[in-house]
């Protein structure tokens, strides 16, 4: 019987863990499009692997910088789930699931535990459930001072107070994205 892959937070992994992992990321996504492109698209061609400095200053590896640095509250990346969608996508294929895809070795690392922090797991709650304002933050995909931003302007009202800190409705959340950025729910 296998042991459980133990899990971490983003921000407890050292920051050469996570530029070990960023260069592995690259260079897996880069072996896996040369052989697709030297086997099936032009046989025969030969495409040099880039080198460290190079996978490491790549716009992937920039793009999964932004979402580790997300998620230990660094940076504040504007559509973060898009960008996780997008990762997996072009690490995994075409929307993946996580169950089915994706190797459950993949959530032990920087990224996968950046990306299942950004992602969180906030589906299938009724509209009355009420988010504090890290959760709310992260339903939008946005980091935590733009929700007070929000909040401050105005667009978003929040539906109750505990002290200094605000909840949010799941309803209210979802018509303010609406709103906001025009999605379909």
């Amino acid at each position: 019987m296998s042991e459980p892959i133990p899990v971490k937070k983003s921000f407890e992994f050292t920051a050469r863990e996570i530029e070990d992992d960023i260069r592995a990321q690259v260079s897996r996504a880069f072996h896996e499009a040369r052989w697709l492109i030297t086997s099936l698209i032009l046989p025969g061609s030969e495409i040099k692997a880039p080198t460290i400095e190079q996978a490491t200053n790549s716009p992937l590896a920039e793009m999964m910088r932004e979402v580790i640095e997300h998620a230990a509250g660094l940076r504040e990346v504007p559509n973060v789930s898009g960008r996780c969608l997008q990762l997996l996508r072009l690490l995994y294929g075409k929307a993946p699931s996580h169950e089915q895809t994706i190797p459950s070795i993949f959530w032990a690392t920087p990224l996968g535990a950046a990306i299942r922090e950004c992602s969180g797991n906030l589906t299938n709650l009724d509209d009355e459930t009420e988010l504090s304002e890290p959760e709310a933050a992260r339903f939008l995909s946005v980091g935590q001072l733009t929700i007070m931003s929000y909040c401050q302007n105005g667009e978003l009202k929040a539906s109750r107070m505990i002290g200094p800190r605000c909840l949010f409705t799941i309803g209210e959340l979802k018509t303010f994205r609406k709103r906001r950025f025009q999605e379909e729910l």
